[in-house]
């Protein structure tokens, strides 16, 4: 037999973010801003970086306009365009 004593997780809680909000590109700035402003308890920065976005199959068309436009309907450029990557999970 082995013995072991062992934790698991997915990982540091300040490397997710949810959001119960609608999915629209100014809350994804929102959440992607307020993950990278974050700070440990001394005021420096965790520098963290967002690199995914999880949505569920309901939320796809509207992640997919906020990341894989280059350019939005007035025809400027996206700012949010591939700024992460997208996952589509139909566990969600």
């Amino acid at each position: 037999g082995v013995r072991a004593r062992g934790n698991a997780g997915y990982s540091f809680w300040q490397l997710a973010a949810g959001s119960q909000e609608e999915l629209t590109a100014e809350n994804f700035t929102k959440v992607y801003d307020g993950m990278m402003s974050q700070k440990d308890s001394e005021g420096k920065s965790l520098k963290i970086k967002p690199s995914i976005l999880v949505v569920p199959v309901g939320l796809r068309a509207a992640a997919e306009a906020i990341l894989l436009r280059e350019r939005l309907d007035n025809g400027e450029s996206n700012t949010n365009y591939k700024t992460v990557e997208l996952l589509v999970s139909q566990d969600l």
